[in-house]
């Protein structure tokens, strides 16, 4: 029993830490995923229970964004629609086999995205106009990485704000706002299909939720005081962290 209360606990301190930081950079699953798995969850119930626990961050993350006017109502249908048909494949790919090949792609990808925003020191601090073109690459790109969020659950959300400010010129803040819009959609059509398909730890949701939740409120107000230059330092040095660990 004792050991039992231990491990609720240790879920519950590291997903409120985890979703404080992970409100602003993205990759809450590299930590959620391999700790689940550790405690004793199959791959398939930790990425399925981490999923549906990082919806409940980012909806008061979304909400605290766009109250401080972050959020860009242009952009909220087509990520609606791009994330909930890249969720679904992805819940779909998921139950059919999970892959490591995966988990190295996307390493890889994270990389990538470091090396272009630093490369770029504006990238994410001011808005930009980018071109029809660079957009439509970047509905392609927020189509797959609804693919790779869903199906692997770990660090995609890096690679979605990395498409946001680079595709569609929004700052890291903005980005965060966006990025929450399509994490709510990948997080519903996810955990409905990981639900039906009863791979969801109940237990584990139970404690993980609320603390991933007060970590999203306490995480986003901090950001919103710091501001874009601090969010974007933070998402370089996280993503940096998180496309190594996933290659090693």
């Amino acid at each position: 029993m004792s050991f039992l209360i231990a491990k609720f606990v240790a879920i519950a301190i590291l997903g409120f830490f985890t979703s404080f930081v992970g409100t602003t950079t993205g990759g809450m699953g590299i930590v959620l995923v391999p700790l689940l798995v550790f405690l004793g969850l199959s791959p398939h119930a930790a990425i399925a229970t981490t999923r549906f626990a990082v919806l409940g961050g980012d909806i008061p993350s979304l909400d605290r964004l766009h109250r401080a006017g972050k959020s860009d109502a242009k952009l909220v249908l087509p990520v609606l629609i791009l994330s909930i048909v890249g969720a679904f494949i992805g819940s779909e790919l998921l139950l059919l086999s999970p892959g490591p090949l995966v988990e190295k792609l996307l390493g890889g990808f994270i990389l990538l995205s470091v090396v272009l925003t630093f490369l770029r020191p504006a990238l994410g601090v001011r808005p930009a106009h980018p071109s029809a073109l660079r957009r439509a690459v970047g509905y392609v790109s927020l189509l797959g990485t609804s693919v790779l969020g869903t199906y692997f659950s770990a660090a995609a959300g890096m690679l979605g704000r990395t498409t946001l400010m680079a595709c569609f010129g929004q700052t890291s803040l903005q980005s965060a706002a966006t990025r929450k819009v399509q994490g709510i959609a990948m997080g519903v059509t996810g955990s409905l299909l990981f639900a039906w398909a009863g791979i969801i730890s109940v237990p584990v949701s139970l404690v993980l939720f609320p603390s991933v939740l007060l970590g999203a409120i306490a995480g986003s107000s901090y950001a919103l005081r710091k501001g874009d230059a601090w969010a974007r330092s933070l998402f370089l040095l996280v993503a940096l962290a998180a496309g190594i660990s996933l290659l090693l």
